[in-house]
């Protein structure tokens, strides 16, 4: 009879110690109380020959002192057919003392004269030394990174965050599974996070490196500008891995770069105001300079012609000339001694007379123009610089002249309140746009519907600004119901002890 099947013979007893003794792995037989067997490839791993290893006792001794009572209980245990491990690793010592880790894989197995454990072991101390060298790298990795003072975050291909370093979580005061769980999300400021967004989608689309700045939310809750160096991370085949983002606080430079980009604009702007100032003063002197030199060159001329009446027009107009450029020198010294903080001498005055005195000079220089002066109740004293309150309002007057219609009047009002006295001057001309209102007290600024009709650089009223506040008081315009406008400063009440 035949078949396809094979049957194998049984291997005998010296055949099967043969293929023990061929296996690369040690091999060793436990019967609950010594070692029966062990095989050559055991007596290669740790050194002993045979007949030590199987010596009664000497495998307990061969065990690490913290793995021998683990190895023999299991044993034990096994053999009786009780629930064991059947996988574990023990350390065990070389004739030479070396420590080495063997991985352990047990079963139990019935012989002629009983059960035994039979053990087969291999040497896995190559790849622990491999796992510790690699562990140990890696915790030296974090170590430095966690002390770099720059913020180190790391992610996946989508952008998930894997690792964030010790430095981003102080800077930004999160918690590690929450800068884990959403990175920089919610914590920029939501003026950068569109840009932000788009760049960033841009490079991961592309798969390349980019670079950004943008503010980010710290531990204090102030947002502070970062550049943030982002780089991906590819396998030698050209498979994304991941992206590493490494960030530093520019804040700072970034301020100072605002500061001088501030202050190049401000030197811009200078420039460009020191141009038209020369270019409106060299007129607004060039003007009455003229008419003062052609009246003097008249006079040396034809003096002898002229009746008493001529006299007096050609003097009233080098006496208008001459104010004219004292008011452009004066109001550009205000200016100068307010640039470099001199400070105000101030006293106590009576502001009706400073007022009226002020109105009479005006009356003389123009009177033309009728001009009004209310004085609103009793009032105490306050504490003023004679000089410059009179300056003050006879800048505003000039000004409301300027922008007044024939015939009209201007009128002054003086009145005080538990604190300040106010001095307001109205006119009757055509009011201030509304978006020149913040911009009437600025030097050089003249309105562009009327600096062609009415002369002037435009210092008259950044001096009243400047007079004001060195007085400690404070200057408004506004505009008037009907037309016109008005402009109002306030001067401190003199305050006296008490006798």
């Amino acid at each position: 009879m035949t078949s396809d099947s094979t049957v194998e013979a049984p291997l005998d007893r010296d055949a099967r110690l043969a293929l023990l003794e061929s296996v690369c792995c040690g091999i060793w037989v436990f019967d609950g109380q010594d070692v029966r067997y062990v095989n050559r490839a055991l007596a290669d791993i740790t050194g002993f020959t045979r007949e030590e290893l199987l010596q009664p006792k000497f495998f307990e001794q061969l065990v690490h002192p913290e793995d021998r009572e683990t190895v023999v209980a299991r044993g034990k245990a096994r053999v009786r057919g009780e629930a064991a491990p059947d996988q574990y690793e023990i350390r065990v010592f070389t004739r030479d003392r070396e420590l080495r880790t063997l991985q352990i894989d047990a079963r139990r197995l019935e012989l002629e004269d009983g059960f035994v454990s039979v053990v087969s072991a291999t040497d896995i101390t190559p790849l622990k030394d491999a796992q510790r060298t690699i562990r140990e790298g890696t915790e030296r990795i974090f170590s430095l990174l966690h002390s770099l003072p720059a913020h180190v975050i790391t992610t996946d291909p989508s952008g998930k965050p894997t690792f964030v370093n010790d430095s981003w979580l102080e800077f930004t005061g999160q918690p590690r599974e929450v800068a884990l769980a959403t990175g920089t999300t919610g914590i920029i400021h939501p003026d950068d996070r569109k840009r932000t967004g788009r760049a960033w989608s841009a490079a991961r689309k592309a798969g390349r490196a980019c670079e950004l700045d943008y503010r980010v939310r710290d531990h204090s809750g102030e947002f502070r500008w970062q550049t943030f160096r982002i780089h991906p991370v590819k396998h030698k085949d050209g498979t994304l891995l991941g992206w590493t983002s490494v960030s530093v606080d520019i804040h700072g430079a970034k301020e100072l770069q605002e500061q001088l980009e501030l202050a190049n604009q401000q030197l811009a702007e200078a420039v460009r105001a020191k141009d038209e100032v020369l270019g409106l003063t060299s007129h607004e002197l060039r003007t009455p300079l003229t008419t003062l030199l052609g009246n003097a060159r008249f006079l040396r001329a034809r003096a002898e012609e002229l009746d008493a009446e001529g006299r007096s027009r050609i003097a009233a107009d080098l006496e208008s000339d001459a104010r004219r450029l004292q008011a452009i020198i004066e109001n550009m010294l205000v200016l100068s001694r307010a640039s470099v903080g001199e400070p105000a001498e101030i006293e106590p005055v009576r502001l009706p007379r400073l007022a009226e005195a002020t109105l009479t000079e005006f009356r003389t220089r123009v009177p033309a123009r009728e001009v009004l002066l209310n004085t609103d109740g009793p009032l105490a004293f306050a504490m003023a610089n004679p000089t410059y309150y009179q300056q003050i309002l006879g800048n505003l007057l000039s000004n409301a002249d300027k922008y007044s219609p024939a015939g009209l009047p201007i009128e002054v009002t003086v009145s005080a309140s538990a604190d300040f006295a106010a001095t307001t001057v109205a006119d009757h001309g055509p009011g201030i746009p509304d978006g020149e209102v913040k911009r009437v007290f600025d030097p050089f600024f003249r309105s562009p519907n009327q600096s062609a009709r009415v002369s002037g650089i435009g210092l008259g009223l950044t001096v009243c600004q400047r007079l004001v506040e060195l007085q400690g008081g404070t200057i408004s315009v506004s505009n008037r119901e009907g037309g016109g406008c008005q402009f109002t400063f306030t001067i401190p009440i003199a305050v006296f002890d008490d006798e």
